[in-house]
């Protein structure tokens, strides 16, 4: 997938106003300040019936033991000891030079899907979180993120994360 920035132009003899789109991929996005982010996300918030459709959050986490992508999630979602999610998928991969677990939460057709899996980044692994958020959801956070003061936004998206995983006592 690559990045886009376009214009949408009416159909010609139409008094509709222009629409104008966005869609970053994260290599994109690595590239730019996260306050230029934000300032990007306020400009699009003002255009004429903004739409999110798709915001992603990742957060990597040092290597632990077990590997969080090796937890019992199935029994988690089994035994109804995780909110909100009712389906679990893991992939194993087992190649010839990397191995790798990755686990996905929910429907990739709800708001909120979530993936674990193993990553490494310059040569250190890390275990990631990542959150993939759609529609009224989406639209959301991209509010929060552009209401939030800017030295707050790395603990507000942190938040939004980690909040997505909630056990239930049992």
């Amino acid at each position: 997938q690559g990045s886009l920035i376009g214009t949408r132009y009416p159909d010609s003899g139409s008094d509709q106003p222009y629409k104008h789109f966005v869609d970053l991929n994260g290599s994109t996005l690595s590239g730019i300040s996260l306050d230029k982010i934000v300032i990007l996300l306020k400009i699009c918030q003002q255009e004429y019936e903004f739409i999110a459709n798709r915001i992603d959050i990742a957060l990597d986490f040092p290597m632990q033991s077990p590997r969080l992508s090796y937890y019992s999630w199935e029994s988690f979602v089994a035994n109804n000891l995780l909110f909100n999610y009712r389906s679990v998928k893991r992939i194993s991969n087992l190649g010839r030079n990397k191995t790798g677990t990755t686990v996905y939460l929910g429907s990739r057709e709800s708001e909120i899907y979530v993936r674990i899996y193993d990553k490494n980044i310059d040569g250190v692994d890390y275990d990631r979180l990542e959150i993939e958020f759609k529609r009224e959801r989406a639209k959301s956070i991209m509010n929060q993120m552009c209401d939030c003061n800017f030295s707050e936004l790395p603990k507000l998206l942190d938040n939004i994360v980690c909040g997505q995983i909630n056990f239930k006592e049992d």
